[in-house]
């Protein structure tokens, strides 16, 4: 691997060299107090490792990992620092991205096995990828998971990570600018530790995207940060059936099977609040279209009973629903589930509302009761 090292202080520069000197697959190709010069002369320096001081007077080492990870993302950063509780509380420090000074033979030892692998992982990704068309696949509906085209999972460093990633996709027909994403995901911390925990949540979020054979999976255009990976999601599948004019039963069966939560709804984003509820809508009045359309000439049907049941987990307060399963249950001789529906629905209003249950359904209800 070729390797180059970014401190500030010469005598720095020259321990790690002789440290790195004991592993036969590094060679260190430069060595740089100036990284805008490092910058500058990365084109013909054909690297795959750089050693990033943090602190290097004005200059932080995350500015100069993004600057070099946005021109070449394959690059690995290896960041040290001789102030861990500064690096463990800002930056979620990973063992593979820093080293503590004054840096220990066995630990970067450690740092190489783990940098062996990431760089052949790399090779191998980017020769599939040359092969065949790379894309990820999302699960958006209730939890969100991501995995490559090979059906493998995405494992987040962190929370954030993740949560950046979703942030980018949920706007990636035009990309967010810095404020908007320092405001939906550090709302409470100040502007500067904000600002620095989104220079290194970026870093990690290239890092791991990269890690499946993108080769700029986030980029930086025009001020703003977009999403550069093609991704394929049940959410896409969903508003395909949502956006037709023709309601049928293979399409509201399909419905039913994508919908297994609201968007994003296990994650908890607040920023996803409002695509929710407008997807959550959308589901349900088509759900409605079909049920108005076939209740009254198939009200027996086992599809119309799973329709109304999901209708009323998503709106367990619109009476209407709630009307339309209990005729169901009456129709088909179903008191249990039609006794199993009023006494969840009864305490559901009961404890959220402070309501007791309309009177048309109680009546109802006891209609079918008292006449079985």
């Amino acid at each position: 691997m070729r390797v180059v090292i970014i401190d500030d202080e010469q005598k720095s520069i020259d321990y790690l060299q002789y440290l790195l000197n004991n592993f036969n697959e590094v060679k260190i190709v430069g060595k740089y107090t100036n990284p805008e010069k490092l910058i500058k002369e990365l084109p013909k320096l054909h690297i795959d490792v750089a050693f990033v001081d943090m602190k290097m007077g004005k200059l932080h080492g995350l500015e100069v990992a993004e600057s070099v990870s946005s021109i070449y993302p394959h690059i690995e950063i290896i960041f040290v620092t001789a102030y861990p509780e500064f690096a463990l509380e800002a930056y979620e420090v990973n063992a593979l991205d820093y080293l503590l000074k004054p840096v220990d033979i066995k630990r970067l030892e450690k740092t190489i096995d783990k940098l062996n692998f990431r760089i052949s992982n790399y090779i191998r990704n980017k020769q599939k990828k040359e092969k065949n068309d790379t894309y990820l696949i999302a699960q958006i509906m209730g939890e969100f998971l991501l995995y490559d085209s090979e059906m493998t999972e995405v494992k987040w460093r962190t929370k954030k990570v993740k949560e950046l990633f979703a942030f980018l996709w949920h706007h990636n027909e035009h990309g967010v600018n810095r404020s908007q994403i320092l405001m939906a995901l550090w709302p409470d911390l100040l502007e500067e530790k904000a600002i620095a925990m989104l220079h290194t949540t970026v870093y990690e979020l290239r890092k791991e995207i990269h890690s499946y054979g993108f080769e700029a999976p986030v980029i930086f255009r025009n001020e703003r940060y977009v999403l550069n990976v093609t991704v394929k999601s049940d959410l896409d599948k969903l508003k395909n059936i949502l956006s037709t004019t023709e309601v049928t039963q293979s399409k509201v069966s399909d419905l039913i099977k994508f919908y297994i939560g609201d968007y994003l709804e296990n994650e908890s984003y607040e920023w996803a609040f409002h695509e929710q509820e407008k997807i959550k809508s959308n589901y349900l009045r088509y759900l409605e279209r079909y049920v108005f359309k076939e209740y009254d000439k198939n009200k027996r049907s086992y599809l119309v009973k799973e329709i109304l049941r999901k209708m009323i987990q998503l709106e367990p307060y619109k009476k209407e629903y709630i009307i339309l399963l209990v005729e169901y249950y009456g129709e088909t001789n179903n008191y249990k589930e039609m006794s199993e529906l009023l006494l969840k629905v009864s305490n559901s209003w009961e404890d959220d509302l402070g309501l007791k249950l309309p009177r048309e359904i109680v009546e109802l209800y006891s209609k079918y009761i008292n006449y079985r």
